[in-house]
């Protein structure tokens, strides 16, 4: 005689519950690494920097074969995510998905983007992976968010460049509100972190941002 069909698990459940009613396997043995949130990565052609967010919020960059902390340490690194390893055991960090799509050519670059001056193409700033792993490693990141703060009118606030390891190299200015990233608003500073994503994985980005009140565009390229 077949078994009375059983209910769905409601609110309160357990998460390895959840995971048995939808004969999904679970692990119990993942690394504490999981703790960690990959923000960017940055992969040189011998090296590489996971920019990583701990439960805490605080940040730091990290070079592929040093600690993370006491006990895991960062292996690799690569264009899609990061990989840890604690007491023998690795496990894979992917990058969180940008809503916005990359920006894909140089062309597409340069296309103005409606109600913001465009920069001449000329003007672009060229920049290389290699220094942003050099700024990343001799300045790290932990404390993402020092000297940024919220906009009153929503975005990003530059308030103190030299505080901010990225911000000289990005040739930023004290007081610049950054509102865009590549097409993708920056309405707050936790959005911080999709700066890193887009400068981490695109060859070209554009920074929309507000310079004593006045709209303009930075436009990047990234060479290898």
């Amino acid at each position: 005689m077949p078994l009375p069909p059983q209910s769905a698990p409601v609110g309160g459940e357990s998460r390895d519950a959840l995971a048995g009613w939808f004969e999904v396997e679970t692990r119990i043995d993942a690394p504490t690494a999981s703790d960690y949130a990959l923000m960017a990565v940055i992969a040189g052609r011998n090296d590489g920097v996971a920019v990583l967010k701990g439960g805490d919020g605080k940040g730091l960059a990290v070079r592929t074969g040093d600690a993370v902390d006491a006990g895991s340490r960062l292996v690799s690194v690569d264009p899609g995510g990061a990989t840890l390893e604690r007491d023998g055991m690795r496990q894979e960090i992917k990058l969180p998905r940008a809503d916005a799509p990359p920006v894909a050519s140089n062309a597409e670059a340069r296309a103005p983007t409606p109600g913001v001056p465009a920069a001449p193409a000329a003007n672009a700033i060229r920049l290389t992976h290699g220094q942003m792993l050099g700024v990343m490693r001799g300045g790290n990141v932990a404390g993402w968010d020092r000297g940024l703060s919220n906009a009153p009118d929503g975005g990003i606030r530059i308030d103190r460049v030299a505080a901010q390891p990225f911000a000289p190299l990005l040739q930023l200015q004290d007081g610049d509100v950054l509102k865009k990233v590549n097409q993708r608003p920056l309405g707050q500073l936790a959005d911080i972190s999709l700066v890193f994503f887009h400068f981490g994985q695109n060859s070209s980005v554009v920074l929309e941002l507000i310079r004593r009140g006045v709209p303009m565009t930075l436009r990047y390229e990234i060479q290898p």
